[in-house]
């Protein structure tokens, strides 16, 4: 049986090759005053090039997996979108500053799918030629750091993460246009395709990354022994109970609306269906 349709992306889209280049700035700009980005690249401030290059070569990756799925995040450009941060990136000729009017990527987030899932290859964007990327020299990272981190990571999913669930390897919106939704929007979209196939969302949470999965109903597992980083995996599986209560509730409130408008009270036989209708919901 072929999967259900995905859900809406609304003002959502799929990341293209042409994405990328947006997107390692995006990311650079995103993580950097995160306790994750001072451990794996403690030298990021020497060599920017460097830390913008990697997150450009990890996301190509992801965009050509069939096993993952990139969404971005758009918005007007701001031109003054780098006073938000102390860090500069030497100016790139293959990155033209937009202009004011122009939609940019401002946040992206990657979901990879579990090993059984039917949606494999669904979700590719490659509506244009990849970028030739340079070789990745890693001077901004510390590759033991990164390793060890890596290894725990993979530990934790493999303990906490039971049965069939979609993870959320990474999520970030660049400082200028955080506080617009964006990142909230980015994370619901795959927790929305993973309710729809009956699975679990699993992800390692740190700082502000936190707060926003609670909001959002995830329950903390545990935390990775990485003193200072504060990382904990965290986990959402959908409660039908929830969701039954939640559409019982909304169709609750249509009815009063309707009552105020006085279409329960001017028309018995819809009064007589809605009650119908109601007895039927709560029974079932």
């Amino acid at each position: 049986m072929a999967p259900s349709p995905p859900p809406s992306l609304g003002r959502l889209r799929f990341a293209s090759p042409a994405d990328i280049t947006r997107i390692g700035i995006v990311s650079f700009y995103g993580f950097l005053h995160s306790s994750v980005f001072g451990w794996e690249r403690p030298y990021h401030a020497e060599f920017p090039k460097d830390a913008v290059l990697s997150y450009c070569h990890v996301f190509s990756s992801f965009i050509k997996s069939h096993e993952h799925i990139v969404l971005v995040a758009t918005d007007k450009f701001d031109p003054n979108e780098g006073e938000t941060t102390k860090a500069i990136i030497p100016a790139n000729d293959a990155c033209p500053e937009p202009k004011p009017e122009d939609e940019v990527v401002v946040g992206v987030a990657c979901w990879k799918l579990s090993p059984e899932s039917e949606r494999k290859g669904s979700f590719q964007n490659d509506n244009a030629p990849y970028p030739k990327l340079p070789e990745n020299r890693k001077r901004d990272m510390h590759e033991e750091h990164c390793d060890a981190l890596e290894e725990c990571c993979q530990a934790a999913e493999k303990r906490y993460f039971q049965g069939p669930a979609y993870t959320l390897e990474m999520v970030v919106v660049h400082p200028a246009y955080q506080k617009r939704g964006h990142g909230r929007r980015l994370v619901q979209w795959g927790m929305d395709l993973a309710t729809k196939d009956k699975v679990g969302v699993g992800v390692i949470a740190a700082g502000k990354g936190k707060s926003l999965y609670g909001s959002l109903g995830f329950e903390k597992l545990g935390d990775l022994p990485f003193e200072g980083l504060g990382l904990s995996v965290m986990q959402y599986r959908a409660n039908p109970l929830r969701l039954h209560l939640w559409l019982f509730t909304g169709f609750v409130l249509l009815i009063l609306l309707a009552s105020v408008f006085g279409l329960v009270c001017s028309q018995p036989m819809m009064k007589y269906r809605l009650f119908r209708t109601c007895s039927f919901y709560r029974m079932s």
